[in-house]
């Protein structure tokens, strides 16, 4: 179970690395060595646990030869769902390659992400209601709500939804301890193109 309820009971906090060994082994190919990793549709995934801010996590995916997941269609998004749920991950947010760095939303390789909140209509889009929302105010958090994270929780939203949040995945709470959306619960998905 990746979590869920109304909070978490027992914190996650192994940072033991994913499934696989994370490292940029390569096979006589030159292809980085993806035994780990799930094919579907011509592309491969891998779930990671390592806990990372979202910039270290794209970094990460691509000395793995790949990109942070782009979910292109509900499809996609399924198959990541059971990617989580067969990982046996016990990392509650995952980070996904989309941010609005360029004052919009948009997937790291440019192509924009519909944000509802602005009423567009185009497009796939896994948005938990009323995100994206940059709530700045909530505490804790470090800055702008300018990145795309993928919540398998259901702690006040809904199971599997994006939700916007600052690069740290940071926030705190009751004391001090750390909150189910700090950075130590986080965990990336990386996507290779073939």
């Amino acid at each position: 179970d990746s979590g869920g309820g109304d909070g978490p009971s027992d914190p996650p906090v192994s940072d033991d690395g994913g499934s696989g060994d994370g490292g940029g082994d390569t096979n006589n190919s030159g292809s980085p060595e993806l035994s780990n990793a799930e094919e579907y549709n011509g592309h491969h995934y891998e779930v990671f646990d390592e806990s990372m801010r979202w910039d270290q996590a794209k970094q990460a995916c691509e000395e793995k030869g790949g990109h942070l997941v782009i979910i292109e269609n509900a499809g996609e998004q399924n198959f990541i769902e059971g990617l989580i749920e067969d990982s046996y991950s016990n990392k509650w947010h995952y980070w996904l390659g989309g941010s609005k760095e360029s004052g919009s939303w948009e997937w790291i390789n440019g192509e924009p992400i519909p944000d509802p909140t602005q009423g567009d209509t185009w497009g796939y889009h896994n948005w938990e209601k009323n995100k994206p929302n940059n709530n700045t105010e909530a505490a804790g958090y470090t800055g702008e709500e300018s990145y795309l994270e993928l919540q398998t929780t259901n702690n006040g939203g809904d199971y599997m939804t994006w939700n916007d949040i600052d690069k740290d995945g940071n926030a705190t709470g009751y004391q001090g301890a750390p909150e189910y959306n700090s950075k130590e619960y986080f965990g990336y998905i990386c996507e290779w193109d073939y």
